[in-house]
């Protein structure tokens, strides 16, 4: 239930729902997350290690691997505590100077992933859908059949809709819908 209007002057009231898919177009489901860690300080273009600060930001947030985004510069990440050691300028980026207090972005790197793995990351991990509400078995099978060799690569620097990428994936010939009866997320190769 989303909304409750009432009474009316008739006494009526009137009740709108939506079905679980509506938490992927929340405007808190977004992935990546928005990221809170900044530059402790200063880093040069051949800095190798960067300081995230506030202090505990990197156990609190950070992944002890992954991808982070400061202004223009993709990097690849090992982290240790608050200390990252980065590889600089990946994924056609260039090594640039950056400045303290710049924001250090987590990215969402999906890598050679079929639809259905992502989709279900997004959905369980970003729009915080229960894993009981997706039949993975179910989606697996069908992307065996349908769709082995649709594998994903993607790098998402900023926080960005589920729902919009949800519709990014989709146009490679996927439907994702709720089955109310038997209350799960249906996807299918069209």
């Amino acid at each position: 239930i989303s909304e409750i209007n009432g009474p009316d002057s008739g006494g009526d009231y009137t009740v709108v729902a939506q079905d679980i898919l509506a938490l992927a177009s929340d405007e808190r489901a977004q992935a990546p997350v928005f990221s809170q860690g900044r530059l402790a300080a200063d880093i040069t273009a051949t800095d190798t290690t960067l300081i995230l600060s506030p202090a505990g930001i990197g156990n609190a947030e950070y992944p002890a691997s992954g991808w982070v985004t400061v202004g223009s510069e993709i990097m690849r990440f090992t982290r240790v505590n608050d200390t990252l050691a980065i590889a600089r300028g990946v994924l056609g980026t260039q090594a640039a100077t950056h400045s303290v207090n710049d924001t250090a972005q987590l990215g969402f790197r999906p890598f050679n992933q079929r639809a259905d793995i992502v989709i279900s990351d997004l959905l369980v991990n970003y729009a915080k859908i229960p894993t009981a509400w997706i039949p993975t078995a179910e989606w697996a099978a069908e992307m065996e059949r349908w769709g082995s060799t649709l594998l994903l690569n993607a790098m998402i620097c900023q926080p960005t809709s589920v729902v919009e990428l949800l519709s990014e994936i989709s146009q490679l010939g996927l439907t994702l819908w709720w089955d109310e009866e038997a209350q799960l997320i249906r996807l299918r190769m069209n």
